[in-house]
């Protein structure tokens, strides 16, 4: 169960920070061109907080600028798959946050009812998406762990090889230092 709220947990916690106003103005520029550029709908939606809601702008200015930092770490390993449902996932956690909102403020028990079941249909597809990046996050860190464990092996192999160039480097690198060392000094 707690791993079918971490996206929105993860969210609401970039929420209550943004409540203390903490986006540094570079943060907020990098925030509105990644929403721009990957979440047209979350930009407009922002830009119309941005004149009506300053709390709700800030929070969701802060949550955009976390979002944009997380995006560009899983597009540097050069997962592109990833970094779309990455982006999938901001945009339905923003639509979930929303229909929270609303769902909140509800006085009709139709209304919340319906609210509720389109709130856990979101939530839904937002673990959907948090399951494609965290199952390519698992089989990057896979992929290392192996390139890891092959490099140890190989080293474990050549010990031998490993201790003896070693050896001739340190002993290399104190020549080296000696001699420098032999040049700087004061003359007698």
């Amino acid at each position: 169960m707690k791993k079918l709220l971490l996206p929105l947990a993860i969210t609401f916690i970039v929420i209550i920070t943004a409540a203390l106003g903490q986006t540094p103005a570079s943060h907020a520029v990098d925030a509105l061109a990644f929403v721009q550029q990957h979440a047209p709908e979350v930009h407009s939606r922002l830009l119309q907080l941005q004149t009506t809601d300053d709390m709700d702008y800030r929070s969701a200015l802060d949550e955009a600028s976390q979002a944009a930092a997380d995006h560009a770490k899983i597009l540097a390993t050069g997962d592109t798959a990833a970094a779309a449902a990455f982006v999938k996932m901001y945009v339905i956690d923003f639509r979930a946050i929303s229909v929270s909102d609303k769902l909140v403020s509800a006085t009709d028990e139709a209304e919340k009812a319906q609210l509720r079941i389109d709130l856990q249909k979101l939530i839904a597809q937002s673990f959907d998406q948090w399951i494609i990046v965290e199952q390519a996050r698992i089989q990057r860190m896979e992929r290392e762990l192996a390139a890891l464990k092959a490099d140890f092996l190989k080293a474990q192999h050549e010990r031998e090889k490993v201790i003896e160039s070693d050896t001739d480097k340190l002993i290399e690198e104190s020549r080296a230092y000696q001699q420098q060392k032999a040049k700087q000094a004061p003359a007698k």
